[in-house]
């Protein structure tokens, strides 16, 4: 093919920036960052407030501990039968309940030995940690309550309450401990005694229902009847009740944000819900999911909610109502236990199937890519025009596509980007180029017509200039004859 001679290129360029625009809508499925598998249940999961350190316990009595990076275990620890982890707020201490040898065991991040354990006086079944990692609180089966310090083994205070301590919680300081017991109290306590701050009678056991604590020790639960009470740490009297009319079937688990201001419910009738102490005690939505809730966490603001359900999925929601991703996991035969958990910014969740310790950012992935609108020199559009292109001039030999009604043509090939693409038509009537920047967006190419100079033209004039040149000589050589 004849080299075209392209004539005054000019484009027109419009570019509007779009961005990286993220997948969303209620049927994105999210991948994880990664996953774990393991040979055994995992009982329950937890994330540091910053994301950065994952734990996992396991029915076996393995307990896990991971950074966000990878799937590789930081450290492992092999032991009895543990029913609840919990992680400080900057991952540097773990606290663990085991069922299996009646234990609370404390580890720092960077061993797997323990740096104390404590024996109780029954299968210990929950535990939880100051945010500073100070303070510990653990419930056994044995109906007691204890509270210790990062320091040692010797608890600080114990309390016997009238039953089973299947739920404890600590606020972010240390300073109050709640504890839900079989006998359908509530326990309030201050950190330097053992004596209740008051005791709150619900109409049910908390062998079914969890409690929840924000950073300045509210507590908030199920009560067993038409509402969910929120309570202060000093006083027995609701600071507010939020109506749970929407949540029919137990259990109704509760998760409330660090900052007090918004209340996450899931139900077994398959609903999750948000309520906001600003709003009153109506909730701000309710969704039917998949089935039952499991777990609930939400981020430390309230603007993101995650649940795992008993279609064994789990669903993450922004305080707004939308549904902002799913994953289908392992499936577990596990309710009311901690398997999931959300890090306190809301952009990391830690997971639990069967067998496996799943992560997710919250963010879906980024799609590139780039809307190109072909126009001719006139700026008609070029509809249904298949487009070649390359990386230089007189090298478009890769097809792009064919334009639809609207001269458009989008690509998702990030290999285009930071760089000029050169384009023509499959005619070779017209050519162009462009840049294409590393975040995508949109372009309107107006493309010039290749222009050629007849071939026939061309002939006639090289014969014109033979002949004309043919002719000066031969007169120069009749006059010098």
């Amino acid at each position: 093919m004849k080299r075209a001679i392209i004539s005054g290129l000019v484009f027109v360029l419009v570019f509007s920036y779009l961005g990286s625009v993220p997948q969303a809508g209620a049927t994105d499925e999210q991948q994880p960052l990664w996953s774990y598998e393991t040979d055994d249940k995992i009982e329950s999961v937890a994330i540091s407030s910053d994301g950065n350190y994952i734990v996992s316990g396991s029915t076996a009595g393995v307990l896990t501990l991971f950074s966000k990076e990878d799937n590789t275990p930081l450290w492992i620890y092999d032991n009895y039968t543990i029913r609840a982890v919990a992680i400080s707020a900057d991952g540097n201490y773990i606290a663990v309940a085991c069922s299996g040898d009646h234990r609370v065991y404390l580890f720092s991040r960077s061993s797997s030995t323990p740096l104390w354990s404590y024996e109780t006086g029954g299968q210990t079944e929950s535990i939880a940690i100051s945010s500073d990692g100070n303070y510990i609180v653990a419930g056994d089966l044995k109906n007691n309550v204890y509270l210790f310090h990062t320091s040692g083994n010797s608890p600080l205070w114990s309390y016997q309450t009238g039953g089973g301590v299947f739920w404890v919680a600590i606020s972010s300081d240390g300073n109050y401990v709640a504890a839900g017991s079989e006998d359908g109290c509530l326990y309030m306590f201050s950190r330097t005694s053992n004596t209740p701050i008051y005791k709150y009678l619900t109409r049910h056991t908390f062998l079914y229902y969890n409690l929840s604590m924000s950073s300045d020790g509210s507590c908030v639960f199920h009560w067993g009847g038409n509402f969910i009470p929120l309570l202060s740490p000093s006083s027995s009297a609701p600071l507010q009740n939020f109506n749970d009319n929407d949540f029919e079937y137990p259990p109704i688990l509760v998760a409330i944000s660090s900052n007090g201001s918004y209340v996450a419910v899931g139900s077994g009738d398959n609903k999750v819900g948000l309520f906001s102490r600003r709003a009153g005690e109506a909730p701000l939505w309710v969704h039917q999911v998949g089935g039952p809730i499991r777990w609930i966490s939400i981020s430390s603001d309230g603007s993101y909610i995650i649940t795992q359900n008993n279609d064994n999925k789990i669903y993450l929601f922004d305080k707004s109502g939308d549904m902002l991703w799913s994953h289908e996991i392992d499936p577990t035969y596990l309710f009311k236990r901690k398997t999931v958990s959300i890090s306190s910014d809301g952009n990391y969740i830690a997971a639990a199937g069967a067998g496996k310790v799943y992560l997710f950012s919250r963010k879906l992935p980024t799609v590139y890519f780039a809307t190109l609108t072909f126009c001719a020199p006139d700026g008609s559009l070029l509809t249904d025009t298949e487009i070649y292109y390359g990386l230089s001039s007189g090298q478009e030999t890769n097809y792009l596509g064919t334009t639809d009604n609207e001269g458009k043509i989008i690509i998702d090939n990030s290999e285009l980007a930071n760089q000029t693409i050169y384009f023509k038509t499959s005619d070779e009537k017209y050519v162009g180029s462009t840049y294409i920047g590393s975040t995508g967006g949109s372009a309107t190419i107006e493309l010039t017509e290749v222009s050629e100079p007849p071939i026939l033209w061309i002939a006639a004039a090289v014969i014109i200039v033979a002949i004309g040149i043919g002719a000066v000589v031969f007169v120069k050589k009749r006059k010098q004859s």
